[in-house]
């Protein structure tokens, strides 16, 4: 079942409740937001490589700031849910950014 973080994350005009939860395939760490006054999904924050997870270390996730997604990391590292590592991974012809969770 989602965790729901005690924080509020401001992406693409929407203010969001951010939702923690694991990937099924991999069981890596995916989070969610939705619009906080419904709680209707907005965006999925992160993506899915599980051929990377074992790589990316405890706390890692990967940020798809890419496409709809552009502007992600930014709105995360502002609500304090992620900080950024400044590393990045292949994901076909982009990459993700790899982050830390910082819940």
């Amino acid at each position: 079942m989602p965790e729901k973080l005690p924080v509020t994350v401001s992406f693409g005009g929407y203010t969001c409740n951010a939702y923690r939860d694991r990937y099924p395939e991999g069981g890596a760490t995916a989070i969610y937001l939705t619009d906080i006054r419904d709680d209707k999904p907005v965006a999925t924050a992160t993506v899915n490589v599980p051929e990377a997870n074992p790589q990316l270390g405890i706390g890692a996730v990967l940020i798809k700031d890419y496409s709809e997604g552009e502007g992600m990391m930014a709105a995360l590292e502002e609500a304090g849910v992620a900080a950024d590592t400044g590393k990045t991974i292949p994901i076909g012809f982009t990459e993700a950014k790899i982050a830390r969770m910082l819940f």
